[in-house]
């Protein structure tokens, strides 16, 4: 017994077998059509080959009877012109006469090659172009007797009628030759017309079955279209279940993304917060430091200035033995180290005091070259490319000097075997404000300072601690350790910040950024260095106050600068100097200190010019910062002269202020 078929596998079959009846009908019209299109096209193409044939031939019979017409009236001209000349002797008439002459040749040529292919005419053509050649001749025979005087034989050739009966044949020929032409000519129209007429009969015929075949096709397309639709409402059923799946797929998906995204976003602010918790914790660390280093230094400036100040003094008042004098000056010698490890410190703490001003660095750097070369030695190869547009820049260009001059130590120490060293200058520009290595930089134009070696290079964990105060990677008694971390205090100071790209085998790259810098004419100068010559001496009737908190310092200071001819008065304090000046003293030069207890030597400075306009002033200081003050915006602004100092710079230092 046979099983049933299912009622789903049916419908499945019979819409297979009129997709298949479809497809069938379809194919069939297409290749109806082809055919058909395929048959009307040879037809057209063979009426448009035999139209244009019969279209060319109609045009060469046209310019047969054209041809003829014109060699008759070159003929008829040219006689006209020989007449006329025979009865008048004008020249004149030989104008005509020779431009028709020599239109007949080519016309006669031209009559010949569009009768060559008629057989019939070839023998009346052979017989034109005798006749002709005759009646040139003749032509021209009468025109040559009247060129000689023979007017009368001239005229009797004339009305011998010989002429007339060459032009009389040559008419008759003519008109045989265009009875002819005319007679091909309307046989060429109709069979044209009976071709034109056959192919109207054929298109009618491929019409109809066009239309037949049309009329299958379309049944089969429209047959088709409903087995599309059907089709279509299927597989719209099957993609709506697919979609409905595959959007579950994406939610599913898209939750999960979602779920990794915020956890990935967790992890990265809690090791963000981390980073920042190490930064803060690292920058505390080195501002505890920065502040316990300035501190000392500070306190240290005032006991070297007053070591250095007493051992000049004991060699500017005595006269030693030379074993004595060696020990003063390496006592001295002593007292300048420590004064340049003071600078260090102060420098690291960022509280150093500058001495700003508008620098062109490609200038700076020019200056230099030689320099750098000499001091790192030859087996460093030192290159430079400076930029052009790079800005100038608002800084202490000395100590800018001592900062690249120890960054090539630090290369060529990192190259012990030698190697490259370049030096390169270039600019950037920021839009909005933004952090870069730890330091906010303002927007404006920023000049960069890119210093790279062919060392040996640095490892991550050594990267990290560069900047760490007394961290070296020297050996012991090669190195304090302050080297980086005073180039970060002075570039920061001044505005800008350091980056330190390395790797270990590749070399160092140390870039620092420096804002661009206007020049300010109203900042704090800088007295200091060594002064050759004789001590400048005071005038008659100067005076100084000096304001010191150290005691030492302040009566180094004041015995100095009595040795020097100044009338002296001195104050422990801004407070006791205030009082001073409140019971009436004036005084040609209030040389104060900067940083004091309870008011600071600026504030004293403005008070004293509340009461002098006039009255000049001289700062003196290790630092400034630990006052809160800045150099830049001191008011008024003064020189200001750095300790420790020497007896000779105090002496210079002095006279310059009251000379200003």
């Amino acid at each position: 017994m046979l099983t049933p078929m299912p009622e789903a596998r049916l419908r499945k079959d019979r819409r297979l077998y009129l997709w298949v009846a479809g497809l069938f009908a379809l194919l069939a019209a297409l290749v109806g059509i082809g055919v058909l299109s395929a048959a009307a096209f040879r037809q057209a193409v063979g009426d448009e080959s035999e139209r244009l044939r019969a279209g060319a031939l109609y045009e060469r019979s046209n310019e047969t009877l054209l041809a003829a017409s014109a060699l008759y009236d070159s003929l008829q001209d040219a006689e006209r012109g020989q007449r006329g000349y025979a009865l008048t002797q004008n020249p004149v008439f030989l104008d005509p006469y020779n431009a028709n002459v020599s239109r007949v040749g080519p016309r006669l040529d031209r009559l010949e090659a569009l009768v060559d292919v008629n057989e019939e005419l070839r023998p009346k053509m052979d017989s034109l172009r005798t006749i002709t050649g005759l009646k040139l001749d003749e032509m021209e025979e009468v025109v040559a007797k009247i060129d000689s005087g023979r007017i009368e034989e001239a005229r009797q050739d004339i009305s011998s009628g010989y002429g007339r009966r060459l032009m009389q044949q040559i008419s008759d020929l003519l008109v045989d030759i265009r009875v002819t032409e005319e007679e091909r000519l309307a046989e060429r129209r109709a069979a044209a017309l009976g071709s034109a007429d056959e192919s109207e009969r054929t298109i009618e015929r491929l019409a109809l079955f066009g239309i037949a075949l049309l009329a299958s096709g379309l049944a089969a397309v429209v047959a088709l279209g409903l087995l599309l639709i059907r089709a279509y409402r299927s597989a719209l059923r099957e993609q709506l279940i697919e979609d409905e799946n595959e959007a579950l797929e994406r939610a599913v998906a898209a939750r999960t993304r979602e779920l990794t995204v915020a956890n990935e976003r967790l992890i990265a602010e809690a090791q963000s917060r981390e980073n920042a918790e190490n930064r803060l914790r690292q920058a505390q660390r080195l501002e505890a430091v920065g502040q316990l280093t300035g501190g000392i230094a500070h306190d240290f400036n005032n006991m070297l200035s007053v070591v250095i100040g007493n051992l000049d003094l004991l060699k500017r008042r005595t006269e030693l033995e030379a074993k004595l004098l060696r020990l003063v000056d390496n006592a001295l010698e002593g007292a300048d180290r420590a004064a340049t490890l003071t600078s260090r410190l102060l420098a690291f703490s960022r509280q150093q005091s500058l001495k700003p001003q508008v620098t062109d660095l490609n200038l700076l750097l020019r200056n230099m070259e030689d320099f750098l070369g000499r001091t790192l030695g030859e087996t460093v190869r030192v290159e430079f490319d400076l930029a052009d547009n790079v800005p100038s820049v608002f800084v202490d260009a000395a100590e800018l000097e001592n900062v690249i001059l120890n960054l090539g130590a630090n290369a060529r120490d990192a190259m012990p075997k030698g190697g490259r060293l370049l030096v390169a200058t270039s600019c950037d520009e920021i839009e909005v404000e933004e952090e870069r290595h730890g330091q906010l930089l303002y927007p404006g134009r920023y000049a960069i300072i890119s210093i790279s070696d062919t060392g040996e290079g640095m490892p991550p964990e050594v990267l990290e601690k560069v900047y760490e105060p007394f961290f070296t990677t020297k050996p012991v008694g090669k190195g304090t350790g302050l080297g980086l971390s005073q180039v970060q205090g002075f570039v920061i100071q001044s505005g800008g910040t350091v980056d330190i790209e390395s790797a270990v085998g590749e070399g160092t790259t140390i870039r620092i950024l420096l804002p661009e810098g206007e020049q300010r004419e109203d900042v704090v100068g800088m007295l200091d260095g060594k002064v050759d010559g004789p001590l400048p001496e005071a005038r008659p009737g100067e005076t100084v106050l000096v304001v010191e908190d150290q005691d030492q310092l302040r009566s180094l200071t004041t015995d100095v600068l009595r040795d020097l001819g100044y009338e002296v008065e001195a104050a422990d304090s801004a407070e006791d100097a205030q009082r001073i000046l409140d019971e009436g003293g004036r005084f040609t030069l209030i040389f104060t200190d900067m940083v004091m207890p309870e008011k600071s030597g600026d504030e004293l400075a403005r008070y004293a010019r509340s009461l002098d306009t006039r009255q000049k002033i001289l700062y003196t200081s290790g630092f400034t910062q630990a006052a809160g003050v800045e150099l830049s915006t001191l008011e008024p602004a003064a020189e200001l002269l750095r300790k420790p100092y020497a007896v000779d710079e105090l002496a210079h230092a002095v006279r310059t202020a009251i000379d200003s």
